[in-house]
């Protein structure tokens, strides 16, 4: 019979030991990674969603505020009445105050603009105006692979963008009530 010392490891020990820890660090690792992988898709997909429905309620606020609609369907085309006009003073000249208050406040028609939202082959959604200022043009959102918009039977327009999620599509859409002159 074989004496042991009663102070530290064997080799075979010590190997056994180190192994078991590899082993635990390594799934500990792959773990980590796929976590990690799975959280970075999610922020992207919710990124992605939350420019959808900034932009798709940009486009609604718009359709609110706006004098008339122009053109429903895949290009909405309405005119609005901007208070400031880049480039422009402001209104500023004295009028004589009227007997009875009107009841919408008239703006100088050069306050009217077109805005058109439309959507490009690349996937991202335009803004155009253009006007008595030269036409601007801004990204609303990108990654839309569908835009549409269109008057309901219950007379509220509706707006609607669909957007694709890792081969998924999610349809998003807003109905505003806007009262028809």
């Amino acid at each position: 019979m074989r004496f042991r010392s009663k102070r530290g490891t064997t080799l075979a020990e010590a190997l056994v030991a180190l192994s078991l820890f590899a082993l635990v660090l390594g799934i500990s690792a792959r773990i980590a990674s796929v976590y990690s992988r799975l959280a970075q898709q999610g922020r992207i997909r919710q990124a992605l969603v939350d420019s959808a429905r900034t932009g798709l309620t940009t486009v609604a606020q718009e359709v609110r505020d706006s004098t008339s609609i122009v053109s429903l369907g895949s290009v909405l085309r309405l005119e609005k009445i901007m208070d400031q006009i880049p480039g422009r003073l402001p209104n500023t000249f004295p009028t004589p105050a009227p007997a009875v208050a009107p009841a919408v406040e008239l703006q100088p028609a050069s306050h009217l603009v077109d805005v058109r939202y439309q959507l490009e082959g690349d996937g991202h959604l335009w803004r155009e105006i253009s006007g008595p200022i030269p036409t601007q043009r801004q990204r609303v959102c990108s990654d839309v692979y569908g835009f549409n918009s269109r008057l309901t039977p219950q007379g509220t327009i509706e707006v609607a963008m669909s957007i694709n999620l890792e081969g998924r599509t999610e349809r998003l859409q807003v109905e505003v009530y806007r009262p028809m002159p």
